[in-house]
């Protein structure tokens, strides 16, 4: 199993500007907020000397809006507020298409520049008509504010952003209505002279736990773990020596509630031997995050520490850690760490037939439902949804510490378990005693698949994840069913009909199979030619459809056991033979089909809906033959098809599908990816190794996937 990454840091300095005119990006070139909000950033600017230039692209920017194109603040919490606390804000509205702030024509353009300062009763507003909103310029510089050249808001009037010397500004946008439009540029430029003292800003990726304590009683809590990979820190250090902490993205609780960026100015810093070691004192912040039932409420931290070891250049790593204590204000409280030794779990879902055995009595039980979890590095647990053992239906789980995992050379697990017992998660977490268990797990090419688990107790045997009878020989299970009569024909009173349907492999010619019958509901291709690919390459399936208002689904038979798994419930079917849909609603019985999700997680909506347009997936990594079904149905993700299916228009047809070995010499890209970092290469024996050597090889390439590598 692939372990957390380490800590990454990049560092950025702007040390002291010379007399020649220079300039600095406050945010990329070309940057698109998309209705998003650009997180206040830290400049220093010495009006003398310096002026911030923004080229802005407003075609975009959507009418009856008041957009906040972005806000100059002193206080990087004012930035988003109307009312002062301890701040002065200049604020840059703009409008399409409308006749207010003194117009008197329709289609106007216009932007709004507002400022704001504590105590002030009112805003003072200049307004200004954007003649071409392809290419407006603003500049800010010791005379006011000029747009396309013309004088809008004298420097004069704000004497709070208008200090002599370095001024300790922030630019940003959170309030109002998000912008849409293009930002070409924004710099801060300086013309001659020099800007005294030195900032330096410091971003840091990490994983992050986050633990939001819910009181229910008094010295009572419920807590809710949520975990991020690859969250940012970022430290900058202000023209006076403190530091300014910003936390991006940080969710909370059950429901995933964002707190958006948490900013957390004023911080000193004790620095000792290129380490910076903070303390962070008790504060109040304030939420930023719109649509968030937290947005514009304030928290209160209660303390905490940053230490954080910047990277000594541009191609060294830092290392970084935080630990906050934050009271919610209601009886809450939330835990924050950031830090590489916050371990991210990784959870497998699967669903499969199990049955219980008590005597000669065998109960079976359909799409169970199992959650293997490995919430720290090789330490697991399992748990069955809604097990029935006997008399009582609960949640039943084997516990981490005593579930031994034990892999085989393709990564395969074996589990044993020394405490031989689990329990039931009711209120009493009662135990129940086994007399033998066993437990194992294959490593598929989209993780962990083919889950199965037997124990057994007094009182019968537990299985899962294996047919649950013996069959009858005058009767055998059949193998991949359909819904339906497989001789039956569509009835669809609209016409629609599957005319063929196709697979082609990335960089491939596409590979076609002709609809044997019209109107037929289901046809077994897998005696023709099959569809022949490349292990782990990039698929794409499409078919030739007559009619509008269907969903595609694609299934492969990963383990061959006869039939096709899948995850009701949710679009992720990662571990499943699911490989791609076009749309599925997560509650499709009965088909509330309002919205939903393709299967790589894009939201489908109103007429966006109407598509059979499935995204690629992976080939298996295996070389072999699989059995693959392309399936047309309506928001149904049952591999038989749902009970519709029929008067829908849909159907299910079946194709044989051959993988095969690459042909590539990947030994060089090999070797440069363990240079790189993006490779760990291995003895069968276990010791690590620098570069492929002669004989049989284990890579471990950078998502995780393991594979042997034969080196004659």
């Amino acid at each position: 199993m692939k372990k957390i990454l380490s800590l990454i840091a990049l560092l950025v300095v702007t040390l002291t500007a010379f007399a020649a005119t220079t300039s600095e990006k406050i945010i990329p070139d070309g940057t698109q907020p998309n209705g998003g909000t650009i997180t206040p950033k830290a400049i220093t600017v010495d009006w003398a000397t310096q002026k911030i230039v923004a080229n802005v692209d407003l075609t975009k920017c959507l009418e009856g809006t008041n957009e906040q194109i972005f806000a100059i603040s002193t206080n990087s919490a004012d930035i988003a507020n109307w009312e002062q606390d301890s701040g002065s804000t200049l604020h840059f509205f703009y409008r399409q298409k409308f006749t207010e702030w003194g117009s008197t024509t329709t289609d106007v353009h216009k932007f709004a520049v507002q400022y704001r300062y504590k105590g002030d009763s009112g805003a003072t507003n200049r307004f200004y008509e954007v003649k071409d909103i392809s290419n407006c310029t603003i500049v800010m510089d010791k005379n006011g504010v000029t747009i396309d050249g013309t004088l809008v808001f004298e420097a004069s009037l704000m004497p709070q952003l208008y200090k002599e010397g370095a001024n300790q500004l922030y630019f940003g946008s959170l309030r109002g209505d998000h912008p849409y439009a293009t930002y070409k540029s924004v710099e801060l430029v300086t013309e001659g002279g020099s800007t005294p003292g030195e900032t330096a800003t410091y971003e840091f990726t990490s994983n992050v736990e986050t633990v939001y304590w819910k009181e229910i009683a008094e010295d009572d809590y419920l807590d809710f773990h949520q975990y991020v990979k690859d969250a940012k820190l970022q430290l900058v250090k202000e023209l006076d020596g403190t530091y300014t902490a910003t936390l991006k993205d940080v969710v909370v609780g059950e429901d995933r509630v964002s707190l958006g960026d948490i900013v957390i100015a004023g911080l000193k810093a004790t620095e000792n031997a290129g380490t910076l070691q903070i303390d962070v004192p008790e504060s109040t912040i304030k939420i930023s995050a719109p649509g968030s039932p937290y947005d514009g409420k304030s928290m209160s931290i209660k303390g905490g520490m940053i230490d954080a070891t910047p990277a000594a250049d541009a191609d060294s790593k830092g290392s970084a850690s935080v630990k906050l204590t934050i009271l919610v204000g209601n009886g809450d409280m939330i835990s924050y760490e950031f830090s590489d030794d916050v371990y991210v779990p990784n959870i497998y879902n699967f669903t499969s037939n199990a049955y219980v055995k008590a005597g000669d009595e065998v109960t079976n039980f359909e799409n169970a439902q199992a959650v293997l979890t490995e919430y720290m590095e090789d330490v697991y647990m399992v748990k069955f949804k809604k097990l029935t053992l006997g008399t009582k239906t609960e949640d039943f789980t084997i516990e981490n510490l005593n579930l031994k995992p034990t892999k085989d050379e393709d990564g395969n697990i074996t589990f044993t378990t020394s405490d031989t017992s689990g329990f039931w998660n009711d209120a009493d977490e009662t135990e129940l005693n086994f007399t033998d268990f066993s437990a194992s797990v294959k490593v598929g090419e989209n993780g962990f698949e083919g889950f199965v688990c037997k124990f057994t107790t007094e009182n019968g045997q537990f299985v899962y994840g294996e047919k649950a009878e013996t069959p009858d020989p005058d009767q055998p299970d059949e193998k991949y069913p359909v819904s339906f009569d497989k001789t039956a024909l569509n009835t669809s009173a609209h016409g629609r009909m599957l005319n063929s349907f196709s697979l082609q492999q990335a960089g491939k010619e596409k590979q076609t199979k002709s609809v044997k019958t019209s109107k037929a509901a289901y046809e077994d291709h897998t005696a023709d030619e099959p569809f022949t690919v490349e292990a782990g390459s990039e698929l794409t399936a499409s078919f030739d459809y007559t009619g509008e208002w269907m969903h595609s689904f694609v299934y492969i038979d990963f383990d061959n056991d006869g039939d096709f798994s899948y995850t009701e419930g949710q679009w992720d079917q990662t571990g499943t033979d699911l490989v791609a849909f076009s749309f599925y609603s997560l509650d499709s019985n009965p088909k509330n089909d309002t919205s939903g999700y393709n299967s790589v997680g894009d939201e489908l909506t109103g007429d966006a809906r109407n598509t059979y347009v499935a995204p690629s997936f992976k080939a298996p990594a295996k070389a072999g033959e699989y059995r693959i079904r392309f399936k047309f149905d309506w928001n149904c993700i049952l591999p038989g098809g749902s009970s519709t299916i029929l008067e829908d228009g849909g159907g299910v047809w079946d194709a044989t599908l051959k993988v095969v070995e690459p042909v590539v010499d990947g030994i060089s890209t090999i070797n440069v990816e363990a240079a790189n970092g993006e490779a760990q290469l291995f003895t069968v024996d276990g010791v690590k190794l620098s570069k492929l050597q002669k004989g049989l090889n284990i890579v471990r390439t950078a998502d995780g996937k393991v594979k042997k590598v034969l080196v004659k």
